[in-house]
């Protein structure tokens, strides 16, 4: 088999919203049963990643999580890797997003730490909408979030921010200008976006499991639709996109798929995984 694994995000691309498809769920099924390794690889936090992994009824040893910051053993439940963002780059980060927030009314800025997903608390509706979606409970800092990192004792694994969707390029302009471009920062959806340090990312953690695998990134497929893919995908030897995925995506992408919910993961994969032609 040409393609010996398979590297895909879930939000947008195995899905637009849980459930996973069918069509989706029995064409992983089929190639995993060949012999191909699947890996969720997702902005989702573990907490709410790993329901979406059990749906699929179909051994996955390794998933990545927070955006490229862990990778889990699923076989023992527990990561085997886990990238924290620094004591000063956390500082700017959190300063930052308390400054914009004159600007911004509605932003609310949350973080990933300690496997809970921490909220400042500023839009209640962006943090219910949040939540809903990936079927997790809120935590809140009751005071700036590096004061909450200092007060704990641990460092994130990644910060995100919600903000009105006109306002979300702007902003993100705005934002590295103020971070002196010493972070990554990209959208996901339409009103949501991510910082991480620039050195952790989906990409290094699809290196990570391919040298753990011993597989050859040209002998990878990546999936992917928004902007926290662009690493991975620029990694893979092959990379694909649904049809409906952001346009920085789709101008980078080897194949483009139909939509989302239409079924681009089973399309993928039974184009260029399964049947006489792929062995």
């Amino acid at each position: 088999m040409k393609y010996k694994a398979i590297f895909c995000d879930f939000d947008g691309t195995l899905c637009q919203l849980p459930p996973v498809s069918k069509k989706n769920i029995e064409a992983v099924k089929s190639y995993v049963e060949k012999g191909g390794k699947f890996i969720i690889t997702t902005g989702r936090i573990f907490q709410a990643a790993y329901p979406q992994i059990l749906s699929f009824g179909v051994k996955m040893d390794r998933a990545i999580v927070s955006q490229g910051a862990q990778v889990y053993d699923l076989d023992n439940i527990k990561p085997i890797t886990t990238f924290t963002i620094e004591d000063s780059l956390s500082k700017r980060i959190s300063d930052s997003l308390i400054k914009f927030r004159e600007k911004y009314k509605d932003l609310e800025a949350f973080m990933y730490l300690n496997e809970e997903c921490y909220f400042s608390g500023n839009n209640l509706a962006f943090v219910d909408t949040f939540c809903d979606i990936l079927k997790i409970k809120p935590k809140f800092t009751n005071s700036s979030l590096y004061e909450f990192i200092k007060k704990s004792n641990m460092y994130p694994t990644k910060f995100l921010a919600m903000i009105n969707e006109n306002d979300i390029d702007n902003f993100i302009k705005e934002l590295n200008v103020e971070l002196n471009n010493s972070a990554f920062i990209c959208k996901s959806r339409g009103v949501l976006l991510e910082i991480m340090p620039k050195n952790v990312n989906k990409g290094t953690a699809v290196e990570q499991v391919c040298k753990e695998y011993g597989i050859m990134l040209n002998d990878v497929i990546c999936i992917g639709d928004s902007g926290n893919d662009v690493p991975m995908l620029q990694k893979a030897g092959l990379s694909c996109a649904p049809s409906d995925a952001s346009r920085e995506v789709l101008d980078i992408v080897d194949y483009v798929s139909c939509k989302c919910d239409d079924g681009a993961v089973a399309d993928i994969i039974k184009k260029y995984c399964l049947g006489d032609n792929n062995d």
